[in-house]
């Protein structure tokens, strides 16, 4: 019996020995940890940029890039999407236009501002999209990145349904432009533009609104 257990111990250094040394021939980057998913980055509610100028923002967009919230994958597909945001009283009307399976649609959605660079929106064909926005970079004459959560978490404080879009004041997109997108993306969510969806432009839609 002691011959035995004996046998059995020796048995397990020996295993545990030569996956030791496996294990100093696998490549580190074999034992590192998964890279959260672009949508795990944006789960968390970043804060609005400092010092948000609303009256600066305000005004025609045009959408460049794209992290569409489960609830609006639909926006994946689209091409030539265009913003009017426009103030109307207490509230703001966000006229959109976009080419989908190239026929043109325009939707009027309603936001709400809560407090610098935060807004609450509302989906008036629907509950596609509706909840927080925060502007979370902008330099106002070039691009505006923009964030938002459709569906709350229900174990946490963390979005469960997050959105980002990128937003450049011209249609064709220039190189001193991407370079601070880029820079302003790392800094705030530790992702790349070629991590999210281009949305191409060429045969604009309108919205049906006057511009300036």
């Amino acid at each position: 019996m002691t011959r035995m257990i004996v046998v059995v111990l020796m048995t397990l250094l020996v295993t545990l020995g030569q996956a030791q040394k496996l294990g100093q021939n696998i490549s580190p980057y074999m034992t590192r940890p998964a890279p959260r998913s672009v949508k795990e980055r944006l789960s968390v509610q970043p804060p609005p940029m400092p010092g948000f100028n609303l009256n600066a923002w305000i005004g025609p967009w045009f959408y460049q890039f794209q992290k569409a919230p489960c609830s609006w994958i639909i926006a994946e597909d689209f091409s030539d999407y265009t913003q009017l945001f426009v103030p109307q009283g207490n509230i703001f009307m966000n006229h959109e236009s976009m080419r989908n399976r190239d026929l043109c649609n325009t939707i009027t959605s309603v936001f709400s501002l809560t407090g610098p660079g935060q807004f609450t929106g509302k989906d008036v064909t629907g509950d596609n999209w509706s909840g927080k926005m925060n502007v979370v970079a902008t330099d106002y004459k070039g691009f505006a990145i923009e964030w938002g959560c459709a569906k709350w978490s229900t174990f946490d404080q963390t979005c469960a349904d997050p959105w980002l879009y990128v937003k450049t004041r011209q249609m064709k997109l220039f190189k001193g432009i991407l370079g601070r997108i880029e820079s302003a993306l790392q800094n705030i969510f530790g992702i790349s533009l070629n991590e999210l969806i281009r949305i191409p432009h060429g045969r604009p839609c309108s919205n049906g609104k006057k511009q300036g």
